[in-house]
């Protein structure tokens, strides 16, 4: 199976919403200036910043920014995704959805297929993929938004 390159997103609420900090050897990888504007998306959502390079970080390569913009792209703070350079910035993901009904409770929401969507996302993620489950009756078509979950987690 195909693994990412990964980089690690984290939350630092100090920073600006336009800004994040990228650290160590990812400056260099991914060709990056300071204060440079790029644009960091996952799946549909899209968002410009400027980018302050850290290039010593003992704790290795991440992109750190503001809680809410982490939460806007629908990303979980502390946790890796793959990425791709592309020539307007950086792009998280692949993103994948599992369209499945919601049959069960709180606990079993898929019913007797919970522990294998479980199974299947905890996978994807250890790829560098953002994966979730969905109802097909979840997707807002006016908006263009689908809410799903992935275990413990509810994502957007």
């Amino acid at each position: 199976m195909y693994s990412f390159p990964k980089i690690s997103i984290k939350a630092n609420s100090k920073l600006g919403l336009k800004r994040i900090i990228i650290t160590g050897k990812l400056v260099q990888q991914l060709s990056l200036k300071n204060n440079e504007e790029i644009i960091l998306s996952s799946g549909r959502r899209r968002s410009s910043f400027i980018v302050n390079t850290l290039k010593e970080n003992p704790t290795g390569d991440a992109i750190l920014m503001h809680p809410l913009n982490i939460h806007h792209l629908c990303l979980q703070p502390d946790r890796k995704y793959g990425y791709l350079r592309t020539p307007q910035g950086i792009r998280l993901g692949p993103m994948i959805g599992i369209m499945i009904e919601i049959l069960g409770g709180p606990a079993k929401p898929y019913a007797g297929q919970t522990g294998f969507i479980k199974q299947l996302i905890s996978r994807s993620q250890e790829i560098g993929e953002i994966c979730y489950a969905f109802s097909p009756h979840a997707i807002d078509w006016q908006r263009q938004v689908v809410t799903g979950y992935t275990p413990g987690k509810k994502a957007g």
